[in-house]
């Protein structure tokens, strides 16, 4: 009778979890029910192992591969599991801040996935009738990518995507939700500096450099909330390019509050203001622009007010 591959990918976690010492491909295929037994299909059992391997480690599942120990009667690699990089390790956490960190797991749904397993881990406690029957206050999208980019962040593992048509290679430092987008920064080995990459803009092929995990750390101090910039046209991995911007009177006192001072390069005698902007992202500057209606006016570069026009242009057709 066949066994369910959810149920089979259960076993093979426990059997490399819990086993006393790394195991061997034909101790796996003998314990794990699932792989076929017989000598004949040792090639089967071997692709359907590495099969196995290849998604619990796209779901993040740390896969050990350990060299025979020495005197041994064969070279064949062993497999084990680390409790230590499976498990999550104790918190820490007071009755109170468990509490707390349940109720946050409760109010922010992250789609995909199930916070469920997260309060398992924190264990039982006081929180149970609070929490129950909650079906979250935020809801947040979840790229179907983002295990397995937080699973390169955790072992420092480099990855390579296509982002706007250009191959990247980078070093991933953390991950940010913002203004409901996933961004991730790192350092871009092209462009040989810290970079933002909206997630949901990465090509589909991600590959993850397992044999380079741990060969970089993020800088001392890093925190992604600090790298992602708050401003929609700074939220991109482009070359900036500084934009000059006219707003009215009508709206100069607005803009004037949303933008750094030193941005603020002239003030005209109608009561507009020239505002200079570093762009990284011309997309999210055509949409704040687009918020001001009339009332705003990129005079340079020349490439992005034709851009502007462009899309004016293409909406007033529709």
């Amino acid at each position: 009778m066949s066994i369910d591959k959810v149920e089979r990918l259960a076993n093979l976690v426990a059997a490399l979890l819990h086993s006393a010492r790394p195991m061997a491909l034909r101790e796996i295929v003998a314990e794990v029910e699932g792989y076929p037994k017989d000598r004949a299909s040792a090639e089967t059992a071997r692709v359907a192992f590495e099969r196995d391997k290849r998604e619990l480690r796209d779901e993040g599942v740390d896969i050990e591969i350990v060299d025979p120990p020495p005197g041994s009667d064969s070279d064949e690699p062993r497999y084990r599991i680390d409790p230590a990089t499976y498990y999550l390790p104790d918190l820490g956490l007071t009755a109170q801040e468990t509490v707390a960190l349940n109720i946050a797991l409760s109010a922010v749904q992250v789609e995909g996935i199930d916070p469920e397993s997260a309060r398992w881990k924190l264990g039982p406690g006081p929180v149970a009738e609070v929490v129950a029957g909650s079906r979250g206050l935020v809801r947040l999208t979840a790229p179907p990518m983002l295990p397995r980019l937080h699973d390169a962040i955790v072992r420092r593992c480099p990855v390579s995507f296509t982002y706007g048509g250009v191959a990247r290679s980078v070093e991933p430092w953390g991950l940010l939700s913002r203004d409901g987008f996933w961004y991730l920064i790192g350092h871009d080995r092209l462009r040989g500096a810290e970079r933002n990459f909206r997630v949901d803009r990465i090509g589909d092929e991600l590959v993850v450099d397992s044999a380079g995990a741990g060969a970089f750390d993020p800088p001392a101090g890093f925190r992604p909330d600090a790298a992602v910039p708050d401003e929609p046209w700074q939220l991109g991995p482009g070359e900036a390019v500084t934009a000059t911007v006219v707003i009215d009177a009508a709206m100069a006192d607005r803009v004037e509050a949303e933008v750094e001072p030193a941005a603020v390069r002239e003030r005209r005698a109608d009561g507009s203001i020239a505002i200079s902007l570093e762009v990284t992202n011309p997309d999210g500057l055509q949409s704040w622009l687009f918020g001001l209606l009339d009332h705003a006016v990129v005079l340079e570069p020349a490439s992005l007010r034709e851009a502007i026009v462009a899309r004016l242009t293409t909406m007033a057709g529709r």
